[in-house]
């Protein structure tokens, strides 16, 4: 594997992001509430169908769409872990919001490397 600053990025948030999936399914799973074959399934199904943010092979319009992505993450985990805390389930609340905390840290990051292309590079960000 590659050592560079950015690889090494990109292997800590990949396996973060890998992380709060792993969590959430084991609250699921444990908490016996939900038919896991029907979440299995999905996830099957969400993997082999993939996803396109609309990229098109530009890593400055991947960076753009990562800073909202994260943005959206964070405030979606945020809402769950408050209506999570309002029904009485503080485990869930404490894995919401330590998921949201993440979410933040990596927001923060691309809206770094974002503000860093507008300053070398910005007609090649806005196009």
């Amino acid at each position: 594997t590659t050592e560079s600053p950015w690889a090494r990025w990109s292997r800590g948030w990949t396996s973060e992001e890998n992380r709060h999936g792993d969590l959430l399914n084991k609250y699921l799973y444990l908490g016996g509430r939900c038919d896991m074959r029907s979440v299995e399934v999905t996830i099957q199904h969400l993997i082999t169908s993939g996803f396109n943010p609309g990229a098109q092979k530009d890593p400055y319009r991947g960076f753009v769409y990562t800073s909202f992505q994260e943005r959206a993450t964070k405030i979606s985990h945020g809402n769950v872990g408050k209506l999570a805390r309002e029904a009485g389930d503080k485990n869930l609340a404490q894995i919401c919001a330590r998921i949201a905390g993440d979410e933040a840290r990596h927001e923060k990051a691309y809206q770094r490397f974002c503000t860093e292309i507008l300053k070398r590079d910005p007609d090649g960000l806005l196009e």
